[in-house]
């Protein structure tokens, strides 16, 4: 479930949900403090940013506008929400303008870094228990972030947005508020696997990435480097 950095706005009520073969989803929007308007979600079967089981979907409002929702969008939410965290949690942020090594942002406190490789999705798997997303990672980057020869530690991050694209932000006089949630799963000495495409990494709820889960990220890291053998089988 994603989570609101706020109480959740009023005038937002779904009225169905789509179908395999795609289906047009009209959300009523009640009227608020004197305005109403009435928004469409179309939704087809394109994959979801690199986890494949979503849907591409754009959102009609009222007044004609269609926002798309497109990968890069799904990206740069992915990199803005970590980078907002990672500011208050007294980290500064770096961005690789080449995927060459498996990692979108790097990571730095008082000299220790991580890096991530940021992924994005608005329905995301989530395992039995209800207490755990899933995502299949490509073996490529899996090895990156895994290799043991790394100086920073690898981790996987996953940002859970809403299905309209609309929802993701909302500002006014007084606010910027991002209406979603991320998640990480430590990569680093994880063991080599035999598919040959993509192999499913649990990301557990408990694991935010908020400021006091990028203190455990950070002091993985640092124990990595400094003191080596004391949690090399803690995630």
């Amino acid at each position: 479930m994603v989570s609101h950095v706020r109480a959740t706005l009023p005038c937002r009520s779904a009225a169905s949900v789509p179908t395999l073969s795609g289906s047009v989803t009209v959300k009523q929007r009640l009227k608020s403090r004197g305005s109403c308007r009435a928004s469409r979600v179309i939704t087809s079967r394109t994959p979801d940013l690199h986890g494949g089981l979503g849907y591409a979907c754009r959102s009609v409002t009222g007044g004609g506008h269609v926002g798309e929702l497109e990968t890069w969008q799904q990206e740069q939410i992915s990199l803005a929400y970590l980078s907002a965290v990672a500011t208050r949690a007294g980290a500064t942020s770096a961005q690789w303008n080449v995927d060459k090594d498996g990692v979108d942002v790097t990571l730095k406190r008082d000299h220790i870094q991580v890096e991530f490789q940021m992924k994005c999705s608005f329905s995301p798997t989530v395992l039995a228990d209800g207490e755990t997303y899933a995502f299949d990672l490509d073996i490529r980057t899996y090895d990156h972030l895994r290799h043991r020869n790394r100086s920073a530690a690898g981790f996987l991050g996953l940002v859970v947005v809403p299905r309209d694209l609309n929802d993701w932000l909302v500002h006014d006089d007084e606010a910027l508020l991002m209406r979603c949630a991320g998640y990480y799963a430590r990569i680093q000495n994880l063991p080599a696997v035999t598919t040959e495409t993509t192999t499913r990494i649990h990301l557990p709820k408990k694991h935010r990435i908020d400021s006091a889960g990028l203190d455990k990220v950070f002091e993985y890291a640092f124990d990595r480097l400094f003191a080596p053998q004391s949690r090399e089988g803690g995630q």
